[in-house]
Protein backbone atom coordinates (compact mmCIF):
# COMPACT_ATOMS: atom_id res chain seq x y z
CA UNK A 1 0.00 0.00 0.00
CA UNK A 2 3.26 2.16 0.24
CA UNK A 3 2.75 2.98 3.50
CA UNK A 4 6.42 4.31 5.60
CA UNK A 5 7.57 1.05 8.15
CA UNK A 6 10.15 3.28 10.66
CA UNK A 7 12.90 0.83 12.32
CA UNK A 8 14.34 2.56 15.41
CA UNK A 9 18.05 0.90 15.98
CA UNK A 10 20.11 1.47 18.87
CA UNK A 11 22.98 -0.10 17.62
CA UNK A 12 26.35 -0.81 20.53
CA UNK A 13 29.60 -1.47 19.12
CA UNK A 14 31.85 -3.29 21.84
CA UNK A 15 35.64 -2.84 21.43
CA UNK A 16 37.97 -6.05 21.12
CA UNK A 17 39.40 -6.13 24.54
CA UNK A 18 43.82 -6.74 24.52
CA UNK A 19 45.29 -7.73 27.69
CA UNK A 20 48.92 -7.90 28.52
CA UNK A 21 50.45 -10.35 30.72
CA UNK A 22 53.57 -10.87 32.35
CA UNK A 23 53.54 -14.37 34.09
CA UNK A 24 56.85 -16.35 35.60
CA UNK A 25 55.92 -19.93 37.16
CA UNK A 26 58.28 -22.97 38.15
CA UNK A 27 59.56 -25.66 36.09
CA UNK A 28 57.23 -28.35 36.03
CA UNK A 29 54.04 -25.78 36.47
CA UNK A 30 51.34 -25.27 33.83
CA UNK A 31 50.11 -21.67 32.68
CA UNK A 32 46.03 -21.97 31.85
CA UNK A 33 44.53 -19.08 29.36
CA UNK A 34 40.89 -20.16 28.44
CA UNK A 35 41.71 -23.91 27.31
CA UNK A 36 45.12 -23.20 26.27
CA UNK A 37 47.97 -24.55 28.27
CA UNK A 38 51.88 -23.64 28.44
CA UNK A 39 55.05 -24.68 30.23
CA UNK A 40 58.07 -22.94 27.90
CA UNK A 41 59.26 -19.89 28.19
CA UNK A 42 58.14 -17.48 25.42
CA UNK A 43 55.62 -14.77 23.79
CA UNK A 44 51.89 -16.22 23.08
CA UNK A 45 48.68 -14.28 22.24
CA UNK A 46 45.30 -15.55 22.99
CA UNK A 47 42.31 -15.16 21.20
CA UNK A 48 39.13 -15.40 23.36
CA UNK A 49 35.50 -14.23 22.69
CA UNK A 50 34.09 -12.41 25.49
CA UNK A 51 30.74 -12.20 27.19
CA UNK A 52 29.43 -10.28 23.96
CA UNK A 53 30.83 -12.72 21.43
CA UNK A 54 33.58 -10.45 20.51
CA UNK A 55 37.47 -11.02 20.59
CA UNK A 56 39.63 -10.46 23.53
CA UNK A 57 43.17 -10.71 22.24
CA UNK A 58 45.51 -12.06 25.47
CA UNK A 59 49.45 -11.19 25.13
CA UNK A 60 51.43 -13.68 27.14
CA UNK A 61 54.65 -13.05 28.08
CA UNK A 62 55.65 -15.98 29.90
CA UNK A 63 59.02 -16.69 32.15
CA UNK A 64 59.63 -20.78 33.01
CA UNK A 65 62.13 -20.68 35.61
CA UNK A 66 63.79 -23.81 36.39
CA UNK A 67 64.67 -26.11 39.18
CA UNK A 68 68.17 -26.12 40.10
CA UNK A 69 69.86 -28.69 41.75
CA UNK A 70 73.43 -28.28 43.55
CA UNK A 71 75.62 -31.42 44.49
CA UNK A 72 77.71 -30.61 47.33
CA UNK A 73 80.82 -33.03 48.39
CA UNK A 74 82.16 -31.40 51.51
CA UNK A 75 84.25 -32.69 54.44
CA UNK A 76 83.91 -30.62 57.87
CA UNK A 77 86.36 -30.84 60.92
CA UNK A 78 83.92 -32.66 63.75
CA UNK A 79 82.80 -30.50 66.29
CA UNK A 80 81.80 -27.86 63.49
CA UNK A 81 78.35 -26.96 62.28
CA UNK A 82 77.68 -27.06 58.53
CA UNK A 83 74.58 -25.24 57.72
CA UNK A 84 72.17 -25.40 54.09
CA UNK A 85 69.13 -22.48 54.72
CA UNK A 86 67.92 -22.87 58.14
CA UNK A 87 69.25 -26.00 58.46
CA UNK A 88 72.29 -26.92 60.52
CA UNK A 89 74.19 -30.52 60.35
CA UNK A 90 76.90 -31.99 62.63
CA UNK A 91 77.20 -35.94 61.41
CA UNK A 92 78.54 -37.60 58.45
CA UNK A 93 75.46 -38.37 55.85
CA UNK A 94 73.35 -37.33 52.63
CA UNK A 95 71.20 -34.95 52.97
CA UNK A 96 68.81 -33.68 50.76
CA UNK A 97 67.36 -30.03 51.28
CA UNK A 98 64.70 -28.56 49.34
CA UNK A 99 65.24 -24.30 49.37
CA UNK A 100 63.36 -21.50 47.23
CA UNK A 101 64.92 -19.41 44.66
CA UNK A 102 64.26 -15.30 44.34
CA UNK A 103 61.45 -16.62 41.83
CA UNK A 104 59.72 -18.90 44.58
CA UNK A 105 60.70 -22.17 42.35
CA UNK A 106 62.84 -25.36 44.48
CA UNK A 107 65.92 -25.12 44.64
CA UNK A 108 67.77 -29.01 45.52
CA UNK A 109 70.48 -29.33 47.44
CA UNK A 110 72.44 -32.92 47.96
CA UNK A 111 74.63 -32.44 50.21
CA UNK A 112 77.63 -35.44 50.68
CA UNK A 113 78.91 -34.17 54.10
CA UNK A 114 82.02 -36.58 55.62
CA UNK A 115 82.76 -35.05 59.07
CA UNK A 116 86.13 -35.41 60.16
CA UNK A 117 87.60 -36.67 63.70
CA UNK A 118 91.36 -37.00 64.41
CA UNK A 119 92.49 -39.88 66.65
CA UNK A 120 94.50 -38.14 69.39
CA UNK A 121 95.70 -41.07 71.86
CA UNK A 122 99.15 -41.50 72.53
CA UNK A 123 100.98 -44.62 73.42
CA UNK A 124 103.68 -43.87 76.39
CA UNK A 125 107.15 -46.04 76.86
CA UNK A 126 109.61 -45.49 79.07
CA UNK A 127 111.41 -42.68 77.37
CA UNK A 128 108.86 -40.93 75.03
CA UNK A 129 105.53 -39.88 74.15
CA UNK A 130 103.94 -41.15 70.48
CA UNK A 131 101.12 -40.00 68.72
CA UNK A 132 98.89 -43.03 66.95
CA UNK A 133 97.83 -40.63 63.89
CA UNK A 134 100.38 -40.76 61.57
CA UNK A 135 100.86 -38.30 58.77
CA UNK A 136 99.15 -35.33 60.22
CA UNK A 137 101.20 -32.11 62.02
CA UNK A 138 102.33 -31.93 65.42
CA UNK A 139 102.89 -29.90 68.80
CA UNK A 140 103.70 -30.99 72.07
CA UNK A 141 102.17 -29.08 75.18
CA UNK A 142 103.21 -28.65 78.15
CA UNK A 143 99.95 -28.78 80.67
CA UNK A 144 101.16 -27.29 83.78
CA UNK A 145 102.08 -23.69 81.97
CA UNK A 146 99.50 -24.73 78.67
CA UNK A 147 102.50 -23.55 76.35
CA UNK A 148 104.04 -25.23 73.38
CA UNK A 149 107.12 -26.93 73.77
CA UNK A 150 109.81 -25.83 71.66
CA UNK A 151 111.21 -27.78 68.79
CA UNK A 152 108.34 -30.95 70.05
CA UNK A 153 106.81 -31.13 66.66
CA UNK A 154 107.85 -34.77 65.73
CA UNK A 155 105.05 -37.68 65.94
CA UNK A 156 107.34 -39.30 69.06
CA UNK A 157 108.06 -36.52 71.72
CA UNK A 158 110.58 -37.44 74.18
CA UNK A 159 110.38 -35.44 77.36
CA UNK A 160 113.59 -34.70 79.48
CA UNK A 161 112.10 -33.97 83.13
CA UNK A 162 108.58 -35.84 84.16
CA UNK A 163 105.75 -33.90 84.06
CA UNK A 164 101.96 -33.77 82.17
CA UNK A 165 101.99 -33.32 78.32
CA UNK A 166 99.55 -33.54 75.63
CA UNK A 167 99.97 -33.44 71.84
CA UNK A 168 98.27 -30.96 69.41
CA UNK A 169 97.39 -32.83 66.02
CA UNK A 170 96.25 -31.23 62.74
CA UNK A 171 95.75 -32.59 59.13
CA UNK A 172 95.85 -31.29 55.99
CA UNK A 173 92.03 -30.49 55.82
CA UNK A 174 92.44 -28.06 58.98
CA UNK A 175 90.72 -30.32 61.32
CA UNK A 176 92.66 -30.32 65.26
CA UNK A 177 92.56 -32.61 68.28
CA UNK A 178 94.23 -32.60 71.47
CA UNK A 179 94.80 -35.11 73.47
CA UNK A 180 94.29 -35.92 76.84
CA UNK A 181 97.30 -34.72 79.63
CA UNK A 182 99.14 -37.55 80.38
CA UNK A 183 101.55 -38.20 83.55
CA UNK A 184 105.02 -38.69 82.12
CA UNK A 185 108.36 -40.34 84.13
CA UNK A 186 110.75 -40.73 82.70
CA UNK A 187 112.32 -44.41 83.98
CA UNK A 188 116.02 -44.12 81.98
CA UNK A 189 118.71 -42.12 80.53
CA UNK A 190 120.42 -41.09 77.38
CA UNK A 191 123.06 -43.94 78.19
CA UNK A 192 121.64 -46.79 80.32
CA UNK A 193 125.29 -48.11 80.85
CA UNK A 194 126.70 -45.20 82.63
CA UNK A 195 123.36 -44.32 84.01
CA UNK A 196 122.90 -47.85 85.69
CA UNK A 197 125.98 -46.83 87.86
CA UNK A 198 123.72 -43.77 89.79
CA UNK A 199 121.57 -45.18 92.24
CA UNK A 200 119.73 -44.15 95.34
CA UNK A 201 118.99 -46.43 98.43
CA UNK A 202 116.76 -46.45 100.90
CA UNK A 203 114.17 -46.37 98.53
CA UNK A 204 111.19 -46.05 99.54
CA UNK A 205 112.81 -43.83 102.55
CA UNK A 206 111.59 -41.39 104.96
CA UNK A 207 114.82 -39.33 106.50
CA UNK A 208 117.78 -39.30 103.96
CA UNK A 209 118.68 -41.20 100.91
CA UNK A 210 121.98 -41.89 99.97
CA UNK A 211 123.38 -41.08 96.05
CA UNK A 212 125.83 -43.74 94.93
CA UNK A 213 127.53 -42.98 92.05
CA UNK A 214 130.20 -45.33 90.18
CA UNK A 215 129.60 -43.78 86.69
CA UNK A 216 132.90 -41.86 86.97
CA UNK A 217 131.20 -38.76 85.79
CA UNK A 218 130.97 -35.95 87.98
CA UNK A 219 127.30 -34.67 89.65
CA UNK A 220 126.98 -31.51 89.04
CA UNK A 221 123.11 -31.26 90.28
CA UNK A 222 120.16 -33.33 91.88
CA UNK A 223 116.47 -32.59 91.77
CA UNK A 224 113.53 -34.03 93.86
CA UNK A 225 110.57 -33.04 91.59
CA UNK A 226 106.73 -34.52 93.01
CA UNK A 227 105.01 -36.02 89.92
CA UNK A 228 102.66 -32.67 89.95
CA UNK A 229 105.81 -31.07 88.68
CA UNK A 230 106.97 -29.09 91.89
CA UNK A 231 110.51 -29.01 92.86
CA UNK A 232 110.96 -29.88 96.72
CA UNK A 233 114.75 -29.49 96.38
CA UNK A 234 117.55 -28.48 94.20
CA UNK A 235 121.13 -28.97 94.98
CA UNK A 236 123.53 -27.13 93.02
CA UNK A 237 126.63 -27.64 94.75
CA UNK A 238 127.71 -29.37 97.97
CA UNK A 239 127.60 -32.91 99.18
CA UNK A 240 125.67 -34.96 96.78
CA UNK A 241 125.91 -38.30 98.93
CA UNK A 242 123.39 -38.14 101.62
CA UNK A 243 120.92 -35.29 101.06
CA UNK A 244 117.94 -35.08 103.92
CA UNK A 245 114.70 -35.94 102.57
CA UNK A 246 112.79 -35.51 106.15
CA UNK A 247 110.93 -32.62 104.88
CA UNK A 248 109.45 -33.82 101.98
CA UNK A 249 106.16 -34.63 101.94
CA UNK A 250 105.02 -38.66 101.24
CA UNK A 251 104.72 -39.63 97.88
CA UNK A 252 106.42 -40.15 94.60
CA UNK A 253 109.35 -37.86 93.24
CA UNK A 254 111.31 -37.77 90.28
CA UNK A 255 114.96 -37.57 91.07
CA UNK A 256 116.46 -35.61 88.57
CA UNK A 257 120.40 -36.22 88.69
CA UNK A 258 122.44 -33.84 85.99
CA UNK A 259 126.09 -34.89 85.24
CA UNK A 260 128.54 -33.47 83.36
CA UNK A 261 127.67 -35.79 80.42
CA UNK A 262 123.96 -36.83 81.02
CA UNK A 263 120.94 -36.57 82.76
CA UNK A 264 119.97 -39.40 85.13
CA UNK A 265 116.51 -39.90 86.06
CA UNK A 266 115.65 -41.92 89.06
CA UNK A 267 111.97 -42.86 91.22
CA UNK A 268 111.75 -42.30 94.79
CA UNK A 269 108.83 -42.61 97.17
CA UNK A 270 108.64 -41.02 100.93
CA UNK A 271 106.85 -42.88 103.15
CA UNK A 272 106.58 -41.65 107.00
Amino acid sequence: MGCDSIVNLNLSVDPITVTNLVKTICQGEVFNIGNQSYTQTGQYQVKLTSATGCDSLVNLNLSVYPITVTNLVKTICQGEVFKIGNQSYNQTGQYQVKLSTTAECDSIVNANLTFLSLKNSVTQTLHSLTADLPDVTYQWIDCVSGLNITGAIGQTFQPLKSGKYKVKLMDTNGCSSISNCIDFIPTGTFDEDISDRISLYPNPTNDFVIVVNESGLKIKSISFISLTGQKALTIDEGDFTRISTSSFPLGHYIVEIQTEKLKVIRKLTIIK
